[in-house]
């Protein structure tokens, strides 16, 4: 069986053309650690289109993370960018790509609490 991190991004391979990258060129790199083994994950944007490998290859930007943290991610359950604040994914390179390129990943379900802000707190 799959992982959500292999089944995210065969379906990113798969598609032709991605919209929201519509104008964007760069390359991603994406670096996986399970145990002591690394698996690498390549993207080439071009105006919105993706060429995805596996291949280690130079990239613009690079993302590392646990393997089991980035099924999180790639399953939807959690948001990248809040991984990075928390210190479990890190990032480099060019921040403006991978910000676009988070654009892609599936976003965590919403918990439902939209509290408004006033000057006597959070939820008033």
């Amino acid at each position: 069986m799959a992982s959500p991190t292999e089944e995210f991004f065969g379906e990113l391979g798969r598609r032709e053309y991605i919209p929201q990258l519509g104008k964007t060129t760069g390359t991603v790199r994406i670096e996986l650690v399970d145990d002591e083994c690394t698996r690498h994950w390549y993207f080439r944007i071009n105006q919105g289109k993706l060429l995805v490998s596996r291949e280690n290859l130079e990239a613009d930007s690079v993302v590392r993370s646990r393997q089991d943290v980035f099924d999180h991610v790639a399953a939807g359950e959690m948001n990248m960018m809040a991984a990075v604040l928390r210190g479990e994914v890190s990032v480099e390179g060019q921040l403006p790509l991978l910000t676009l390129f988070e654009r892609v990943i599936p976003e965590p379900p919403s918990s439902g609490c939209r509290g408004r802000v006033s000057d006597q707190g959070v939820g008033s």
